[in-house]
């Protein structure tokens, strides 16, 4: 990537060592005495798609970096553009649904502390925000087929047991417990961009899984979960890149239940 902007006299390439998309939907969540979810959303606009990201390198290299940040802050304008992201999808930093193809205007957000991690080398992390980003991809629901180990699958329990002065319980039973699921799957970056497209515009709504790869009971025995399952995804994180061909997302989605 080239790293440029207002007061840089020399755009630098901007050499990234480690980074995670940090996405954010403006959806807050609620759970009704139901035991089903519903999100307010204050609308697409208000989406956030950041990048917590660590530039590693010579002292000099890290130095410039900081430098051209600073040259761009004295010269009034905190707004950096990013180009010239690598052919094979390796600097998706935002996400894999957002239009690298022609360059990123960001802001930094967070800067953290110089470091010195070797005799030479040094290292700075920050976080990144891409402004008024473009889209790409196809809002689909992917097949969940691969789904990594370590899974929680289960229901709540909505009995309550409020004990008395002398010592007797009472029981109070909600019956309605909800089941969650919460675990990691591996997509294609094809199917992560589609799924990162479908979840930004399905939004608060529910919708249908159809696979969940090698998971018998989605919300533990005590329910049912025949596939496929309606759900809402109440919250995700998208963990990048796995390789250069994979991703891992971080899924909880939410039973739907009958209301009465």
């Amino acid at each position: 990537m080239i790293l440029s902007g207002t007061g840089i006299t020399t755009p630098i390439e901007f050499k990234v060592t480690k980074w995670k998309p940090v996405t954010n939907l403006a959806l807050q969540w609620v759970k009704t005495v139901s035991g089903n979810w519903v999100a307010t959303d204050r609308e697409a606009d208000n989406d956030t798609y950041d990048c917590d990201l660590e530039v590693y390198g010579h002292e000099y290299y890290v130095n410039q970096v900081l430098k051209a940040i600073g040259d761009n802050r004295e010269a009034g304008s905190n707004v950096l553009s990013l180009t010239k992201f690598s052919a094979d999808g390796g600097d998706m930093l935002f996400g894999a649904d957002i239009d690298y193809s022609g360059g990123l205007s960001v802001t930094v957000t967070k800067l953290g502390e110089r470091k010195q991690k070797s005799w030479h080398g040094h290292g700075v992390s920050m976080r990144m925000r891409v402004l008024s980003p473009s889209f790409t991809g196809s809002a689909t629901m992917p097949d969940l087929k691969y789904v990594e180990r370590g899974y929680k699958g289960d229901s709540t329990w909505t009995i309550t047991k409020p004990e008395s002065q002398n010592g007797t319980f009472a029981y109070v039973d909600n019956a309605y417990d909800s089941g969650y699921w919460e675990g990691e799957v591996r997509l294609s970056t094809t199917n992560m961009r589609n799924f990162r497209r479908y979840i930004a515009t399905t939004r608060g709504t529910a919708f249908n899984v159809g696979v969940l790869g090698g998971v018998l009971f989605p919300w533990g025995p005590r329910r049912t979960g025949t596939m496929p399952i309606p759900v809402k995804l109440i919250d995700f994180d998208d963990k990048g890149m796995d390789g250069l061909q994979y991703w891992i997302m971080e899924l909880k989605i939410a039973e739907q239940v009958v209301e009465i």
